[in-house]
């Protein structure tokens, strides 16, 4: 995509796993271009999410979410943004992420890093800190406090009370995401090998 002049890295869980020497269990890329330009350029694509800026990209019979830059509001649901509008600024869309640790990009290309939110500083720490509001990150979705405790067990983190108390006010508001999304956390939390302290904290 280079070649294209588009802006693109890995982000998220990739880069966190690969700076703790894990092996991703995916790789997802986000992108300056659009869903259009990406679905142009590749030769077979999947619409996966176009609402949400995602295609996903086929290549020698792997598949790679490639998803548009993007900034997000208006979170009625408490799931998903009821407004969508793509970006070319990769800083923009990792100002939307939910943990400083899930909120880093890397480009293979340049060996340029971006850790915006001392995400790395995180890691080392072994603490699990929101980007921005705790409270308002989960009450935008209300899948992250599952995903928090998830994480936890996974990675033996430590939950800092400011996100604790979060989690405690944000368990009085939100509304409980769907049950399946909820399961799949839950069976992923409870073969990790710290899930008796996510659940305690839970």
């Amino acid at each position: 995509m280079n070649n294209q002049g588009f802006r693109h890295g890995l982000w998220g869980g990739a880069v966190r796993d690969l700076l703790l020497g894990r092996i991703p269990i995916e790789y997802d890329i986000a992108s300056s271009a659009t869903p259009d330009q990406i679905q142009d350029i590749f030769p077979k694509t999947i619409p996966t999410g176009i609402a949400y800026g995602t295609v996903t990209v086929v290549i020698d019979g792997h598949n790679v979410e490639v998803t548009t830059c993007r900034k997000e509001s208006g979170y009625t649901n408490s799931r998903h943004p009821s407004q969508v509008s793509f970006s070319t600024n990769i800083e923009e869309d990792l100002a939307r992420r939910d943990f400083t640790m899930n909120a880093m990009a890397y480009n293979p290309n340049t060996n340029q890093f971006l850790d915006l939110y001392n995400g790395v500083d995180d890691l080392d720490k072994k603490q699990l800190v929101c980007v921005g509001d705790p409270l308002e990150r989960f009450l935008e979705d209300t899948l992250r406090p599952f995903r928090c405790f998830r994480l936890m067990a996974q990675l033996g983190l430590v939950v800092p009370l400011e996100t604790q108390d979060a989690l405690i006010k944000s368990s009085k508001e939100a509304v409980l995401p769907a049950m399946e999304r909820i399961r799949q956390e839950m069976d992923r939390l409870l073969m990790a090998p710290y899930w008796t302290a996510a659940l305690n904290l839970m």
